[in-house]
């Protein structure tokens, strides 16, 4: 089979494989009898033209989400996937198969190691969530890097998560009331988290109020202004 044009679309991309990588691998796929039955079938099982639709026309009537419905779409692009896996391509080289059997243009492959999901549907304890899906093995620097570039996505998304509440009480303030009742008033530890659970009259301060959390913030206070 016969892949004539290679596109790269996005040539700014970092994200995007280049033309000269990209076209090593179509010589492959120019040779594999696999994926050129796959063209065949895919072409007639969606009755898509022999030679695949004109490339989209700026009136999109040749667009793939005009000609396939949502569950067709979903479908298409999971066959991709599948061939994808069987000619032991990277994963993010389903789509340029895809696209190939759709216009028989051959896409230059968009890697995308991390993609962020902002907060549409809520997680499985009713909360939203922003998520950073990490989909290669990359290295510290490569995701620190990569969080970087795509930083203006996530920060987009977080402002759309729910502001953590303030409670009314500062740490450092907490810290030293402590001090007080316990220095000061001779309280133990457990009756300082009972009255302040009861003075605070918040149920996220009051889930704080145990003698552990109490005695952490007391030494630390004492370690930072000792008399």
């Amino acid at each position: 089979m016969k892949i004539d044009k290679v596109v790269n679309e996005n040539p700014k991309n970092s994200y995007n494989l280049s033309e000269e990588k990209t076209r090593k691998v179509v010589d492959f796929l120019e040779q594999s009898k696999e994926f050129e039955d796959w063209v065949t079938d895919i072409r007639i099982k969606y009755e898509i033209p022999e030679l695949g639709y004109p490339q989209e026309t700026p009136d999109e009537k040749f667009a793939m989400e005009g000609i396939l419905n949502d569950d067709q779409l979903e479908a298409f692009f999971e066959e991709g996937q599948r061939m994808c896996e069987k000619l032991n391509l990277p994963y993010y080289w389903w789509s340029s198969l895809s696209y190939f059997a759709f216009y028989n243009i051959f896409y230059t492959p968009e890697r995308l190691p991390v993609e962020v999901y902002g907060p549409n549907k809520d997680d499985d304890y009713g909360l939203k969530s922003t998520k950073i899906v990490i989909k290669e093995n990359i290295t510290k620097t490569e995701l620190l890097s990569l969080i970087d570039s795509e930083w203006n996505v996530i920060k987009s998304c977080l402002d759309q998560l729910p502001k953590p509440k303030t409670h009314r009480f500062e740490r450092s303030e907490l810290a030293k009331r402590i001090v007080e009742m316990r220095d000061v008033s001779r309280f133990s530890f457990k009756e300082i988290a009972d009255r302040l659970s009861i003075e605070s009259k918040d149920p996220e301060l009051a889930d704080l109020m145990n003698e552990d959390y109490l005695k952490m913030l007391y030494h630390r206070y004492k370690e930072h202004f000792p008399r």
